[in-house]
């Protein structure tokens, strides 16, 4: 019909998906505010090195010069302002009469690394209340007596007077902004870094002991209702070169995997691998309950060394993603000080075990095998829920929080979103002489205390106690080294 619209059919959509090699306007986007974050962040960083370099004399003497500069250049413009002849010895003589002035104001007003509150008795949170209002009262007095002298004075008087006036107006304004800015700034990123340790460190350090629990307790077996013939040496007919044995498979895998792991970790995320890992683990120590020679418990053991491997390494790399450098050694001095609670702990549930040996027909190193390992498979299920993976991802950080750890973190911090490890990049990490010096201090470190953590048992046994007293008296050290090495 005539009066018919006709009927046009759309186009199919472009199915095909973006060319890779293009860049999105995401990507761009992303790109520049990183770069912004970055740029940020270096700044911050060069300000940091200023200050300890210098410190609060030098940083008042470079100030000094600066605003004296300022000094010499508002008295040029108000001498041609009022088209009086430049003498250029007495501009800078008023410069130099101005310069300690400038200086002990600035010494003494400034917000240094260490600043010296205005009001020392009052509370600290009122501090940046009390510079703000102070300097922007100077600003606005000084801002209106320059308006006063250029309408009531002379030419002479306003020479004389604005341009110190002028600096003081200038420096006043500023300051009022800068110290509040600063201020806020470090009130919010200490509110930050406490609302993830709340969440992070407490939660790495019960992964960790968890781990260090099922690592060790072989210690325990070994010695384990000895007395009786019911230890793991005896039922395993195993000699004591067979037991070392089956201690250096464990360490074998664990170099052999440690490396390997990151990978995962950061391809699959955090809490997905960290919890593949502590249930993988769980279920190999509960499978040494099980093991009846020599063969099956070094196997056993090399699976729990390269289950277990990927931990420790993979805390320290998850770190990267939350802390700053400066701010990552505390907590992983806190994440260790728990494998000295795992030793305590050790020994309390090994002597409670030891009065299970035969019951339902099992021998006590059994059981304390399989008690050990429940924890680690129930609690992989709940840390697969609430570990935090990246702070772009999780839900209890507000947007402005998540924007503040991710300039924090722009140059010092690991990414979620950069998925490519290039060779440059692993070539300087292999050529940094710390990487080494890590190597030999960590070497002399980990040596004694896997061997402690290994024989003590043993060792408390050769000094004459029975085989539980022995389980018993292998708490008292660890706990000391708990209490001592929290606090440190």
């Amino acid at each position: 019909m005539a009066g018919k619209t006709p009927k046009y059919k759309l186009r199919q959509p472009d199915r095909s998906g973006p060319d890779p090699t293009v860049e999105t306007l995401l990507d761009i986007a992303e790109k520049r505010n990183l770069s912004e974050a970055q740029r940020r962040r270096q700044a911050e960083l060069d300000e940091e090195n200023k200050e300890i370099l210098v410190g609060r004399l030098g940083e008042s003497i470079l100030w000094t010069i600066s605003l004296a500069m300022l000094h010499l250049t508002l008295d040029v413009l108000v001498t041609h302002q009022y088209a009086e002849e430049i003498v250029w010895k007495s501009i800078i003589s008023r410069t130099i009469q101005a310069s300690p002035v400038i200086w002990l104001l600035f010494y003494a007003f400034h917000p240094h690394p260490e600043p010296s509150h205005l009001f020392p008795r009052l509370p600290a949170k009122a501090q940046p209340y009390i510079h703000e209002i102070s300097f922007s009262a100077a600003s606005i007095i000084a801002g209106c007596y320059l308006i006063h002298i250029t309408n009531e004075y002379g030419n002479f008087a306003i020479m004389k007077q604005a341009p110190p006036i002028g600096c003081i107006w200038i420096w006043s304004t500023s300051q009022a902004i800068e110290y509040v800015v600063t201020e806020e700034h470090r009130a919010n990123t200490k509110a930050l870094v406490w609302k993830q340790d709340l969440r992070i460190v407490p939660l790495c350090a019960g992964i960790y002991l968890l781990c260090y629990l099922d690592r060790s307790n072989i210690g325990n077996a070994k010695t384990l209702n000895s007395s009786t013939h019911d230890d793991l040496l005896s039922l395993t007919h195993m000699t004591a070169f067979q037991y070392i044995i089956s201690l250096m498979v464990f360490l074998i895998a664990y170099a052999i995997f440690e490396v390997p792991s990151n990978y995962f970790l950061k391809k699959l995320s955090p809490s997905k691998w960290i919890s593949f890992l502590m249930f993988s683990w769980g279920v190999t120590t509960i499978g040494l309950g099980f093991t009846h020679d020599f063969a099956g418990v070094a196997a056993v053991r090399f699976l729990l060394g390269m289950f277990e491997a990927g931990l420790f390494p993979g805390l320290v790399y998850y770190l990267t993603f939350w802390y700053r450098t400066s701010e990552r050694s505390i907590r992983v001095a806190f994440i260790l000080a728990s494998a000295t609670l795992a030793g305590a702990f050790g020994g309390a549930i090994a002597f409670g075990v030891g009065h299970m040996n035969g019951v339902h027909g099992m021998s006590a190193w059994r059981w304390l095998f399989v008690i050990e390992g429940i924890p680690s498979c129930l609690s992989s299920i709940c840390l697969f829920f609430v570990l935090p993976d990246f702070p772009e991802t999780v839900k209890w950080l507000s947007q402005d929080e998540k924007n503040l750890t991710i300039s924090r973190l722009a140059i010092e911090g690991s990414k979620s979103h950069d998925k490519s490890l290039t060779w440059k990049e692993a070539k300087d990490t292999l050529c940094t002489w710390r990487l080494y010096a890590h190597y030999a201090v960590y070497f002399g470190l980990s040596t004694p205390f896997s061997s402690l953590s290994l024989f003590t048992p043993s060792i408390t046994a050769g000094l004459g106690y029975t085989d539980l007293e022995a389980q018993l008296m292998t708490v008292p050290p660890y706990a000391v080294a708990c209490t001592f090495a929290t606090p440190l």
